[in-house]
């Protein structure tokens, strides 16, 4: 079965490293309770990305306008590690900082996506193509057409207004100023309306790309101006831009399931649970952050695991909204998407609704059966699966075989399979330090390592020792302040573009020492 510790508790920590092991845990605990704000909240802002630097870059030279700001977006881009950056993000920065040095103009950019076979292929293949003809200052001829922008409402409101931006930007990059439809305009600025709690669904790519397109348009000047200060006003202390400009409803929910593994009293962590369940929408699912109002199937599954583990009768409402949002959303297939019905199912969605639906029992007992059902179908021959926003495998593992725990009848015997070819794949990725990569042969960072031990610290087999040098890796990464550094980012958007949080670290390593911890 997957529930089994005897293999973990047969062979504890040396008692020295289970000193060391509270520890740091205790140190980290202090370092993520005292970043709880006032509202209850973690604010879980973004760090600056070559992506979004190079698009204010470049708008601010074609204005003329913010001088230094110029000078230190350019100083960030000279400073980005190009040994962490995907093969889009090393040639935009190359094409910010080149600007003026006469270079071919690229085609599409099929080699800008190396190995990424995933739903969303093509429409990143038209956003990469239109971006760098932006940057470089020549569009090139993309043969795209109308049909290359459409989406239809199985898609997130980012991505239905992103296209309408890129189309926008392509014509008048092209010269087609006649064919820009008046409702693309009106889409762009209403991309570029902040709100009083920030700018339109927290979305700085979205807001930089439209603000791109709105400068070709004369009578829009004002309004680039006001986009223009709204987006520097969220420039990281590094002097980079943001994709996003915070997850506090994200980090808030994951950080919050780390202290409950160590908070006896979940009386203590009430004010994280009143803040998450105050988020609620009006659909019944949760989105990342305050004044974000796309809702999603993983922050929703986030949340409701939270108000559950803290006071199931406190928020029992909010739970039970959160269960019908997540059975109305599941595919015919059995999979659950990320943000809308009948988009294309994902492994790591499903589990997590799955994950979020099982508690309630026999009332969501076939919901979780197909979605169990899927999960199992979609594993590949290497034990691991796809790796949807995080660019961790075993982000992606850990979730799944929680999800297929308890599974019982004849199901049981595949589940096992499932987990068998899993843990086969963890234990052959451990590197020679004990820590686990992002993939297979990456170096070790921490936050790899803690989704790594959150799934072997369950499983059926003696996997102690390889618990044990994953404990020590985490041990000898944690910094003097208490929280641990990923020195490549975890998170995935536009996927497969990486974006740092660097509070999601801190979280998902304390949630990982709390339940080795407890389960010694």
């Amino acid at each position: 079965m997957l529930t089994s510790h005897s293999a973990l508790q047969s062979r504890s920590l040396r008692p020295s490293r289970q000193a060391l092991l509270r520890e740091a845990r205790d140190r980290l605990r202090t370092r993520v309770l005292a970043s709880i704000d006032a509202r209850g909240a973690i604010w879980g802002r973004c760090r600056g990305r070559v992506l979004e630097s190079a698009l204010l870059l470049c708008l601010l030279r074609r204005r003329g306008t913010h001088a230094r700001i110029r000078e230190s977006l350019v100083d960030f881009l000279h400073s980005a590690d190009t040994a962490m950056l995907d093969p889009f993000s090393a040639t935009l920065r190359q094409a910010a900082l080149d600007v003026g040095v006469t270079t071919e103009a690229s085609g599409p950019s099929e080699d800008h996506l190396p190995g990424f076979e995933h739903f969303t292929a093509g429409r990143k293949r038209v956003l990469f193509s239109v971006v760098l003809g932006v940057v470089r200052g020549r569009m090139p001829e993309l043969g795209l057409t109308r049909e290359d922008f459409a989406v239809d409402t199985r898609h997130q409101s980012w991505t239905v207004r992103m296209m309408q931006a890129l189309e926008v930007l392509y014509l008048v990059g092209r010269g087609r100023h006649s064919e820009v439809e008046a409702s693309s305009v009106s889409s762009l600025v209403a991309m570029t309306v902040s709100t009083p709690v920030g700018l339109w669904e927290q979305y700085v790519l979205g807001q930089l790309i439209a603000l791109l397109a709105m400068a070709e348009l004369p009578e829009m000047s004002l309004r680039v101006e006001r986009g223009v200060e709204s987006v520097i006003e969220h420039r990281d202390s590094d002097g980079g831009i943001p994709f996003i400009t915070r997850m506090d409803v994200f980090v808030t929910a994951t950080s919050g399931l780390a202290l409950r593994e160590m908070v006896d009293a979940p009386r203590a962590l009430r004010p994280l649970g009143d803040f998450i369940n105050r988020r609620q929408q009006s659909d019944g699912g949760w989105a990342f952050a305050l004044g974000v109002t796309q809702t999603d199937v993983d922050d929703t599954s986030y949340c409701m695991q939270l108000l559950r583990s803290l006071d199931p009768d406190r928020y029992r409402t909010a739970i039970d909204r959160g269960e019908r949002y997540l059975v109305d959303i599941q595919n015919d297939d059995g999979g659950f998407p990320t943000f809308a019905p009948e988009g294309c199912s994902e492994v790591t969605m499903t589990a997590a609704g799955v994950n979020a639906l099982a508690p309630g029992g026999a009332r969501w007992a076939r919901a979780v059966e197909r979605g169990r059902d899927y999960l199992m179908r979609f594993q590949r021959p290497d034990g691991t699966f796809e790796r949807s926003w995080s660019g961790a495998h075993a982000n992606a593992i850990v979730r799944v075989l929680r999800a297929l725990r308890g599974t019982d009848g004849g199901r049981a015997e595949r589940s096992l399979r499932v987990e068998r070819r899993a843990m086969a794949y963890l234990t052959r990725a451990q590197n020679p330090d004990g820590g686990w990569g992002q993939q297979l042969t990456d170096a070790s960072d921490p936050i790899s390592t803690a989704y790594s031990l959150l799934a072997l610290v369950d499983a059926d087999r003696d996997v102690a020792r390889e618990v044990e040098r994953g404990v020590e890796y985490l041990l000898s990464e944690q910094r003097s302040h208490g929280g641990f550094d990923s020195p490549r980012p975890d998170s995935l958007g536009p996927r497969p573009l990486a974006y740092d949080v660097p509070a999601l670290t801190d979280a998902f390593v304390l949630m990982a020492l709390g339940r080795v911890c407890r389960r010694r």
